[in-house]
């Protein structure tokens, strides 16, 4: 986050270009380094094609409208706050949906963790906001246009957490389905990761003069050292850099998925999440407010909780 913050510092357009790299990074990296893997394209896959179609047609649409949203005057601050509900929304789909119960600590841990995270996302914002001297979207010259575009906005990441949630619960249900003692989660997830991500670069192909605006942008940047005569710019170096984080975190979460419930990696995400705000404020010299010492008590109190609740090393049972 603090890398891809840094790139947005340097050319604020620059989502898409990092959303393909990254794409384009952990494709190559499953394709080329793990060669031993059983569901390369043209292998035999271990979920059927249908399975394949409806989770990485998930993926798509949430990587697709997490890009689209900042079209319609969505803030930064206020796109984090928004997405720290994610964990009530994983509880709110795996409950009506999916047939999923919780225990009463576990939904106490849960609104716990949501309400610390939406106050260091407030703290941020007002921290930012306090600085520059815009209002609200619908305070400008075309008011009730800005505010009809803000609403327009504030729906489609409502989506966005939604299709979320879906997608972990259908990634466990699909785990439970097809793992066995010949095939592991680790390898069904090691699929997903890879289908999942070459679908979602496939719309990327129109977005090519988007990219090359943006990376000329990044080329002109100043150069950060010389390689073999050649001046790396800082602005090229942090996208790499920003693609060999991204890999590892998007790793992580697929492994994570494999091993735990939907909520718990939710949870574990917004605790990480959360460790990213305090790591980028301290990076950035932001102030530290006291909704930012709410939020650490908030989160980690949460997190706290919901570790002592065991339920066979899972959360949620299925109705």
């Amino acid at each position: 986050m603090i890398l891809m913050e840094y790139v947005l510092k340097l050319d604020k357009g620059a989502g898409n270009l990092l959303t393909v790299t990254e794409l384009g990074f952990v494709t190559a990296q499953q394709l080329l380094l793990k060669r031993d893997m059983p569901n390369k394209i043209g292998n035999k896959r271990l979920l059927p094609w249908r399975h394949h179609a409806l989770h990485a047609g998930l993926w798509l649409s949430m990587t697709i409208l997490v890009n689209v949203v900042f079209d319609f005057n969505i803030a930064v601050p206020i796109h984090t706050l928004f997405r720290s509900c994610n964990i009530v929304s994983s509880v709110v789909v795996g409950y009506y949906f999916f047939n999923t119960l919780y225990t009463k600590a576990e939904i106490f841990a849960t609104y716990m963790i949501t309400l610390g995270i939406f106050l260091g996302s407030i703290g941020d914002m007002k921290t930012i906001t306090s600085n520059c001297c815009t209002g609200p979207p619908w305070e400008s010259a075309n008011g009730e246009a800005a505010a009809t575009r803000w609403s327009i906005g504030i729906g489609i990441l409502t989506a966005v957490l939604f299709i979320q949630a879906f997608l972990g619960h259908i990634q466990d249900r699909y785990y439970r389905m097809y793992s066995s003692s010949t095939v592991s989660r680790k390898a069904l997830a090691d699929e997903f990761m890879l289908y999942s991500h070459i679908a979602a670069l496939l719309p990327m192909a129109f977005l090519s003069s988007n990219l090359k605006e943006h990376w000329d942008i990044l080329v002109a940047t100043t150069p950060a050292f010389t390689l073999f005569n050649i001046q790396i710019p800082i602005g090229i170096l942090m996208v790499l850099l920003n693609n060999i984080t991204q890999s590892v975190c998007i790793s992580g979460v697929f492994a994570l998925s494999a091993s735990c419930s939907p909520l718990t990696v939710n949870i574990t995400l917004s605790a990480r999440k959360f460790l990213t705000v305090m790591v980028s404020i301290y990076w950035f010299s932001n102030p530290w407010t006291w909704m930012h010492s709410m939020a650490l008590v908030l989160v980690f109190g949460g997190v706290g909780l919901y570790a002592s609740v065991k339920r066979d090393g899972r959360s949620g049972i299925e109705k």
